[in-house]
């Protein structure tokens, strides 16, 4: 099982891919997403309210630690040096430059400029999706509290009688053995330089999803 490993840093926003592949997301539920749908005062996990599902029927997703510092980031720091100003709470988590929604046509020429940084083989944004579900369950969570929280209730009369409490959907969540990987930067000077005088400093913290487990 492949995890995250060091290579090079991807250069666009990384909230994008992180919302399919660490809450498994659908690309209409991470482009419309906004910053009032994030709750992050929940506990023991900060919560999306999901509005705009494939079902119609909305849901909350737990927000996994590492997703959280992922978020955390880019509202502080990323979506301000990005967009020239501080992000509202009516603005999406992850727009385009001109600050619209991202269309269907638009996430894979994205996500497409990510994997040849990292030297990646080609893939959609929705395997992001299918990886985070299968390695959830691979580290051992719950197969029927991942559906509700990735997909909603079932259409059968237990499945929609079946409220699970909070606490019990974050625990299943959490079990994702997945972390940022902290790598170093080396400013490579424009002239022969003696190596003593190389100056290094700490890379941001970035995430890499692998998708080899559930093959092409």
């Amino acid at each position: 099982m492949r995890r995250p490993r060091r290579g090079p840093v991807a250069t666009t926003p990384p909230t994008d891919a992180s919302a399919k592949g660490v809450a498994g997301l659908r690309h209409a539920e991470a482009a419309s997403l906004r910053w009032r749908q994030y709750d992050a005062t929940q506990e023991p996990l900060g919560g999306l309210s999901l509005e705009h599902t494939k079902t119609g029927v909305p849901r909350r997703m737990p927000v996994h630690p590492t997703l959280a510092r992922v978020l955390a980031q880019w509202k502080l720091a990323g979506w301000e040096r990005t967009y020239g100003r501080q992000p509202t709470d009516e603005d999406l988590v992850v727009p385009t430059r001109n600050g619209t929604e991202r269309t269907r046509q638009e996430a894979p020429k994205a996500l497409r400029l990510d994997l040849d940084a990292l030297k990646l083989r080609e893939r959609r944004g929705h395997d992001l999706r299918r990886t985070f579900i299968t390695l959830a369950q691979v580290d051992g969570a719950r197969r029927d509290l991942l559906e509700t929280v990735t997909h909603g209730p079932r259409g059968d009369i237990v499945s929609v009688y079946t409220t699970f409490p909070w606490p019990a959907l974050c625990a299943e969540i959490a079990k994702l053995k997945i972390d940022l990987r902290e790598g170093e930067l080396v400013e490579l000077p424009t002239a022969p330089t003696h190596p003593s005088r190389y100056r290094r400093r700490k890379s941001a913290p970035s995430l890499e999803i692998s998708c080899d487990p559930i093959g092409t």
